[in-house]
């Protein structure tokens, strides 16, 4: 079976989490240079496009799930490195 392969402009770095929402490619959480990304991107037709974010600026995250209209959202590490153990939930746009 042949892999699809993306390349991303978004420049995300360390751990984020990736899900599908709809049959499309969703990032989830990561860093930029020293700052966490709070927000939540989605691959749609090749570009990647903001459609939420969450409360906490969780580095890395480590498992997200979705539903038609909503992204779950379980651990993760905060900027100083404190384990988030919140379960999140964002309602996408």
């Amino acid at each position: 079976m042949p892999v699809a392969r993306w390349t991303t402009t978004d420049e995300r770095k360390r751990k984020c989490a990736a899900a599908t929402l709809c049959g499309q490619l969703v990032l989830i959480g990561g860093r930029r240079g020293g700052s966490p990304v709070n927000s939540i991107h989605q691959l749609v037709d090749g570009q990647w496009v903001e459609i939420g974010s969450m409360t906490s600026d969780r580095g890395w995250c480590l498992v997200a799930s979705t539903s038609p209209d909503k992204i779950i959202i379980v651990g993760g590490y905060e900027l100083f490195g404190t384990l988030d153990r919140t379960v999140e939930e964002c309602v996408v746009v």
